[in-house]
């Protein structure tokens, strides 16, 4: 008995003796960030084990993943942004004035894409240090760094100006001074604008009367900037928006990813300033209400399509608009109650619970056209539902992992190719060739879908007898959830059937041949 009295004492020490304090775990990881973010990543980890509600560790912790997914790949810096989120808003839970850790969330979000819907709460993150915090210059410089980088991107250059001159006036050897000048110096720089709001307007036209919708769009846009009064202007600007839009992502998408995201805001833009214009017009006002529904979630519109459409049932005396503005009603509410499903999924850590909004999730059936009798006939059913539809890629390789052709692709995948990588077994697999075009189409959602492969390569000949596998590959923003799932078929035989069951991401998996 004292022999085993002893041992759990010394374990005890042991165990006593080998732990350590949170700012020895931090200490430790601030050693190393600088030689090797992967391994000070993993002491933090550690130390989140050891200590998982104290807001220093969680913050930090954060902060490491945050500066890891700045070296990371595209895929893989959307998770661990994602991930560093989680840490930083634990600990802003637990400690709201945390310094740190909301620094270190406002930087993210400011760096994070725009159509990861994040910058607005970044700067609202950097303008609640500036307000509740006191400090020296030091940490105000780096604030005001990001901030002026946030304003710039939101549009606002009277306060990116403001954060700049900040800069200039009090951080002299800081190693922010230089970017600030030189953006100081690009913001406020007189412009020579030899053309006229009416010239740009003209050139808008002549592209438009040739149907090159893309180059009109342009040249309106710069004449609104200049002239923002005209609703015949503004009219124009949007109907070639609208026809930009149609296409979808097109060519130009490669040169600017963000390309649709521009758009997007663009559009909301003109909608609310014909508004604004003509407020008493009714039928704007509806057209207003149906777009900004529509638009995807980071433009954040949904709440302001949705005041809109009750204030024409309040407000309208045409029936027609008001009938329609009802419809508008419902579909904005049905779209805010998909996104309180996803935030109830993202929240949620009870599986059961899980599986119950995944299954209130997949509301939506397609099925694409069958291209021959014989074709293999893919049932596929995606799960998880985020704020916008995922990028999905299904293929076939052979037995040896020899890629055979792709069989449908999201649209902005096919289009934006390696320069921004949501796919990437699917894109390092097919190195995007020419014949991926023909099985390009818009995202799916969560729901089932039904394609079919016509059991030819990418050449179009005609394969040999055989086991082949078919892989799904999905990618979901901007909660960055992502699955690859892979099923077995059999060319060959009189028929052969198959199906696979996956995760909360890719549910299942049929084919029938």
């Amino acid at each position: 008995m004292k022999k085993i009295l002893l041992l759990v004492l010394i374990l005890g020490i042991t165990l006593v003796l080998s732990s350590k304090e949170p700012e020895e775990w931090i200490l430790e990881a601030e050693r190393t960030i600088n030689s090797d973010v992967k391994d000070a990543v993993k002491i933090m980890k550690q130390a989140e084990k050891e200590y998982p509600e104290n807001a220093d560790v969680l913050a930090y912790y954060g902060s490491v993943l945050s500066r890891s997914a700045g070296q990371a790949s595209m895929l893989k810096a959307g998770m661990l942004a994602s991930k560093a989120l989680k840490f930083l808003d634990k600990a802003l839970e637990i400690e709201p004035n945390h310094f740190k850790a909301r620094l270190n969330r406002g930087i993210l979000k400011v760096n994070l894409p725009l159509f990861m819907g994040k910058l607005d709460d970044g700067i609202a993150d950097l303008e609640f240090l500036i307000k509740n915090t006191k400090l020296s210059n030091a940490p105000y410089i780096v604030i005001n760094f990001y901030l002026g980088m946030g304003y710039e991107k939101a549009d606002e250059i009277e306060k990116a100006i403001a954060s700049y001159q900040y800069i200039l006036r009090y951080g002299k050897q800081s190693a922010q001074y230089e970017y600030a000048k030189q953006r100081l110096k690009s913001l406020t720089a007189p412009t020579e604008e030899t053309t006229t709001s009416s010239e740009y307007e003209a050139l808008g036209d002549k592209y438009a009367s040739e149907k090159n919708y893309f180059k009109a769009y342009q040249e309106y846009k710069k004449a609104a900037k200049q002239d923002t009064t005209s609703t015949s202007l503004y009219y124009k600007y949007l109907n070639t928006l609208n026809e930009v839009s149609t296409n979808g992502y097109d060519d130009n998408v490669y040169d600017n990813v963000e390309y649709m995201t521009d758009i997007a805001y663009d559009v909301e833009h003109v909608l609310n300033t014909i508004v604004k214009l003509e407020p008493e017009n009714d039928e704007m006002r509806l057209v207003k209400a149906s777009v900004l529904y529509q638009l995807p979630f980071f433009v954040m519109s949904t709440e302001v399509a949705l005041e809109e459409a009750e204030w024409l049932i309040k407000n309208s005396k045409n029936k027609t608009i008001v009938k329609d503005a009802r419809e508008v009603k419902l579909a904005a509410e049905e779209k805010l109650l998909k996104k309180e499903l996803t935030d109830s999924y993202v929240a949620s850590e009870d599986q059961k619970e899980k599986k119950r909004l995944i299954k209130k999730m997949q509301t939506t059936k397609t099925e694409r056209e069958k291209v021959t009798e014989q074709a293999t006939k893919i049932v596929l059913k995606l799960g998880f539902g985020d704020y916008i539809a995922p990028q999905t890629a299904v293929w076939v390789e052979d037995s040896a992992g020899r890629y055979i052709a792709t069989v449908y692709v999201s649209g902005f995948s096919a289009k934006v190719k390696e320069r921004q990588v949501h796919l990437p077994k699917w894109g390092m697999k097919s190195k995007y060739e020419d014949s991926i075009v023909k099985v390009t189409g818009a995202s799916i959602d969560s729901g089932t879908h039904i394609m079919y492969w016509d059991n030819r390569n990418a050449a179009g000949d005609t394969l040999i007898k055989g086991d082949y596998y078919i892989y799904t590959e999905v990618s979901h923003w901007p909660h960055v959830d992502y699955s690859i799932q892979k099923i077995k078929i059999t060319l060959g035989g009189k028929s052969y059937r198959n199906q696979i069951e996956g995760d909360d991401i890719i549910t299942s998996i049929a084919v029938k041949y």
